[in-house]
């Protein structure tokens, strides 16, 4: 079984949307994907939770996100575990 994990676009500095339909800054508005989802090694990376955790955290500390958002992106890492 896969993997949950997000897309980081290097290219964009950026994370995928749900979908990958676009990009966002806003990591409660990130997708959540399974770590088979194709990516280009040159201009994306693929984050697991362990490693994106410290990135949420700064974000709710630096409020950026709201605590739905948050609630929402941990639920879908949650559901693919």
């Amino acid at each position: 079984m896969s993997r949950a994990c997000l897309i980081w676009s290097t290219a964009h500095n950026a994370w995928f949307r749900p979908h990958a339909a676009g990009y966002t800054s806003d990591v409660s508005q990130a997708g959540v994907f399974n770590e088979d989802y194709p990516v280009d090694p040159k201009r994306e990376r693929i984050m697991y939770f362990a490693e994106a955790a410290p990135m949420i955290l700064s974000a709710i500390e630096e409020s950026q996100i709201q605590a739905t958002g948050l609630t929402t992106l941990i639920r879908q890492f949650i559901g693919r575990c």
